[in-house]
């Protein structure tokens, strides 16, 4: 899932836009991704399995959280500069 948000990062980072994009829909990617990871913790903890599901989640986390921030931040922007 991460991996597959590459691209939407790269794109962000590069044009710096963020129009088209739905911040609420990032939300819930991200906040799905945690509980995810929430859930990889605990099959670690209680069966001992699961770290290929932590690790590869765990990108996915990071991935996320950084593309929201971007997308924040230039929404941010865009609307100080739609003020002026």
């Amino acid at each position: 899932m991460g991996v597959a948000n590459i691209p939407q990062l790269l794109q962000v980072i590069r044009t710096k836009k963020s129009r088209d994009l739905n911040l609420k829909t990032f939300i819930l990617l991200t906040l799905g991704a945690m509980l995810m990871e929430i859930y990889g913790i605990h099959l670690i903890i209680t069966f001992k399995i699961g770290h290929a599901f932590l690790i590869t989640n765990t990108m996915s986390v990071i991935i996320l959280a950084i593309l929201l921030s971007c997308i924040i931040c230039i929404k941010q922007k865009e609307r100080r500069e739609k003020e002026k």
